[in-house]
């Protein structure tokens, strides 16, 4: 009898670790993510990757403004078309838990970056003649506005203008 006590309750302890072990499957979840930019110009991309706690086993985003619009892959990467701020969601689950993460407003997307550029078709003319100038901008340009010094007009907003 006095070895019986002993191993019953050695088994009960056994069974006891086992039977918590079985249900304890880790921390709880906690979405969360990272990107590798706040602020980008329209047409850029940012990469998204998740950090959640807890080890989930599904993942869904949504990326307002963003292509692709969702994702169910663990690390994305998505493009920005549009100027604005805007939401990023990331939902994470596993067996039956779920967690939301959104951060608003996250992601800021300015206009495309402008660079200045024209060219002439002629560089070397006698005074009164006319000149046609070439806008080779890039990026997003709304507006122009030429200086002529000493040249008609004095000013244009006209794409191409002619100058005299």
């Amino acid at each position: 009898m006095k070895r019986i006590l002993p191993i019953s309750l050695c088994l009960v302890i056994l069974i006891t670790i086992w039977a918590c072990t079985e249900e304890f499957v880790g921390p709880l979840l906690n979405a969360d993510f990272t990107q590798t930019r706040l602020l980008i110009a329209k047409g850029d991309t940012i990469t998204f990757g998740d950090k959640s706690v807890g080890k989930p086993d599904r993942y869904e985003w949504i990326f307002e403004g963003g292509i692709p619009p969702t994702s169910t892959d663990r690390k994305v990467l998505v493009t920005y078309e549009d100027t604005g701020a805007f939401d990023v969601v990331l939902i994470v689950k596993r067996e039956g838990e779920i967690d939301t993460l959104r951060r608003e407003q996250l992601i800021k997307v300015f206009p495309s970056s402008l660079q200045a550029g024209f060219s002439a078709d002629s560089t070397n003319i006698p005074v009164g003649t006319e000149i046609q100038f070439f806008d080779q901008s890039s990026g997003d340009v709304q507006t122009r506005l030429w200086s002529f010094e000493e040249g008609t007009p004095l000013t244009s907003t006209d794409k191409d203008p002619r100058v005299r």
